[in-house]
């Protein structure tokens, strides 16, 4: 399989990661409903970002675990880092990826909604 490219609205930020994902994550919490996330998990070595983002941590937890990062330029959801250096894996946002891409990975919802509340 070859890699796989997925760029923000305006094509200035984006990755590549090595190949399209068996699987994507649907998350219900008030962040990913919010910010429009679909998930693929990679290790950070394995993803190759370009352009410039901004990152997002969430005020409303005691304790965040992830930034988020969207495109300095259009505002599009890259990809989200954790916060913790030594946590082994990143989620990047599949929905800047061509459809065709993902169209046979598993959908696996997650209630994230229930961490928001565990956490507030």
């Amino acid at each position: 399989m070859s890699a796989v490219e997925g760029r923000c609205a305006c094509g200035a930020a984006g990755y590549t990661v090595a190949q399209a994902p068996d699987e994507v994550t649907e998350c219900n919490c008030t962040l990913c409903t919010k910010l429009g996330g679909r998930w693929a998990y990679y290790a950070p070595a394995d993803v190759a970002l370009v352009g410039e983002t901004i990152a997002y941590v969430r005020g409303d937890m005691a304790k965040p675990g992830l930034a988020t990062h969207h495109c300095a330029r259009c505002g599009a959801i890259t990809h989200w880092a954790p916060l913790d250096p030594t946590y082994a894996r990143m989620g990047v946002n599949v929905r800047l990826l061509d459809p065709a891409v993902i169209e046979d990975a598993a959908i696996r919802r997650v209630d994230g909604l229930s961490w928001d509340k565990d956490a507030g």
